[in-house]
């Protein structure tokens, strides 16, 4: 029997700084474990090298490498965090789609302490896959570490049933026959 992931597994940052300094064949898979190893991967395609100074994936090439996580559960929402490290002097804007919807563009540096280049809110696809898609607009588009946590059920409020209870920023209850 599968056990499934805690958020606390998954929101653990899954590096790819473990290859030092490579080049890959673009057609090629790579594939990744997520933190906790539930069952949870990540597929990525599309990338040209690894560098230290990008701790982890480039690519320096025309074409929008590509990391699918695959193993979720359908239809759920998931918040994400991507990280694009650059200590290369290769730091800069590049563009970011998440299930094929464009998102802001992303910025890659911070060195060795940088924040997330992109966070969010997205639903896994019927198949529990998320795809995300890095558009190079720079020199270099990279990819250094990804975490991924299942979004919390709904606090289950008193008095309330499926039908009834809504969430947000505050769960509460509605009454379906109410109207203005």
């Amino acid at each position: 029997m599968q056990r499934s992931p805690s958020a606390a597994v998954l929101n653990a940052q899954t590096s790819f700084n473990d290859r030092g300094n490579g080049n890959l064949n673009v057609g090629g898979n790579y594939d990744y474990n997520l933190k906790g190893d539930f069952g949870v991967k990540v597929r990525l395609h599309g990338w040209s090298h690894t560098r230290t100074y990008a701790q982890g994936f480039l690519r320096n090439q025309p074409g929008n490498p590509t990391a699918t996580v695959s193993g979720l559960k359908p239809n759920q929402g998931y918040t994400y965090r991507i990280y694009q490290t650059d200590t290369g002097g290769y730091s800069g804007m590049n563009g970011f789609q998440v299930n094929g919807v464009t998102k802001p563009d992303t910025f890659q540096g911070g060195g060795d302490n940088a924040a997330p280049s992109a966070t969010g809110v997205t639903t896994a696809k019927s198949d529990g896959t998320i795809l995300f898609t890095f558009v190079r607009k720079i020199w270099h588009v990279h990819l250094s570490s990804m975490s991924i946590t299942p979004l919390a059920a709904p606090t289950a409020v008193p008095g309330c049933d499926a039908s009834t209870q809504a969430s947000g920023a505050h769960d509460y209850c509605y009454d379906p026959n109410w109207s203005v």
